[in-house]
């Protein structure tokens, strides 16, 4: 018949020992799980809700009602709410609030054409959830609301006029 070789003799445990398997029962559980935490970071990053940064330039026109020129005007009287740190908050169709911020002092490098003649204006920007509607409270100034297809037509950027 064939030649018959014992299993090795192992000299310490005075005993035959088998040859050794590797078990691989470990890195295949290793494996499968990288592969679902790679696919739960994945998901994460594509199926979250998208965010835009709105903008927005709030005008006062009230010439007997605002102190102080350019990039340091604000309100005074009925409109003394009105100028740098004014709540912005933004919210949905639904009145989930989706976005804060406030506003900061326009400076005069930043006038554009659309506020030529404005004697007092602020600039926002919030960063807000997707929505399908937006309504947009500045202080307690000024409230208005926006469709999602107004805002993206203008480049998520919206002028408000007070006075």
């Amino acid at each position: 018949m064939g030649d018959f070789r014992p299993p090795p003799f192992d000299r310490a445990g005075g005993g035959a020992t088998a040859p050794q398997r590797t078990n691989v029962l470990p890195w295949v559980i290793a494996a499968l799980a990288l592969v679902v935490v790679a696919g739960v970071v994945v998901f994460t990053l594509t199926s979250g809700s998208k965010t835009h940064s709105l903008t927005g330039t709030v005008a006062l026109v009230a010439p007997g009602d605002i102190s102080g020129e350019n990039a340091s005007c604000k309100g005074t009287n009925e409109f003394a709410e009105f100028g740098p740190g004014m709540e912005v908050t933004v919210t949905d169709g639904d009145g989930a609030v989706i976005g804060e911020g406030t506003t900061t002092n326009q400076s005069s490098d930043d006038a554009s054409d659309e506020a030529a003649g404005v004697r007092c204006v602020v600039d926002f920007q919030v960063d807000v959830d997707d929505a399908a509607q937006y309504q947009i409270d500045v202080g307690e100034m000024a409230t208005q609301s926006f469709d999602r297809s107004d805002l993206e037509a203008d480049d998520w950027h919206i002028v408000l006029n007070l006075g």
